[in-house]
């Protein structure tokens, strides 16, 4: 466990652990993005551009039609590489700006969504659990538990702040 997994461990409480950003699973998931890019600059042909089907696999897609038009951007300029009689030698290929642009596109979608589904969870638990509570301690007049609790409070959403200022790092 390195720096921040080690402090962000310690500043945990262990009773809310699930309701935290889980900054181990969008790490690994941004590692896999990385992993993605190195089988992606492996796959660049002699030609600078990719093969469809390699390139199909590394996004994820069922095939090339997922990429196309019903998204929000395009794997365009798909070409075919001939010999000299017109055969196809590479079948069809991607030019690998194009590829790394695509790739990019749907990684920024997918941690996008990823992370927007851990801020709305966290949020759900800091309104409807924690502000509860609060509210709660102060309408029984037990000031020094809501203070505790108060202070409990913002340990967690400064936690969560933190732990995202740290994904958007990496």
């Amino acid at each position: 466990m390195k720096g921040f997994e080690t402090y962000l461990k310690k500043c945990i409480r262990p009773e809310w652990s699930e309701h935290y950003i889980n900054y181990g699973l969008l790490k690994d998931h941004l590692r896999s993005f990385y992993s993605r890019r190195v089988q992606l600059r492996h796959a660049i042909g002699p030609d600078g551009s990719v093969a469809v089907d390699d390139f199909v696999e590394l996004s994820g897609a069922e095939d090339v039609d997922d990429l196309m038009p019903q998204r929000f951007f395009q794997c365009v300029d798909a070409v075919k590489c001939y010999d000299g009689c017109g055969d196809s030698l590479l079948g069809e290929r991607i030019d690998i700006e194009k590829a790394r642009y695509t790739l990019s596109t749907l990684e920024r979608e997918e941690f996008s969504s990823l992370i927007e589904q851990h801020i709305k969870s966290v949020g759900v638990f800091y309104r409807n659990a924690l502000l509860p509570h609060i509210q709660q301690r102060i309408e029984c007049q037990d000031y020094e538990e809501a203070s505790q609790a108060l202070l409990e409070t913002m340990a967690f959403a400064c936690t969560n702040i933190v732990t995202f200022r740290q994904l958007l790092i990496r």
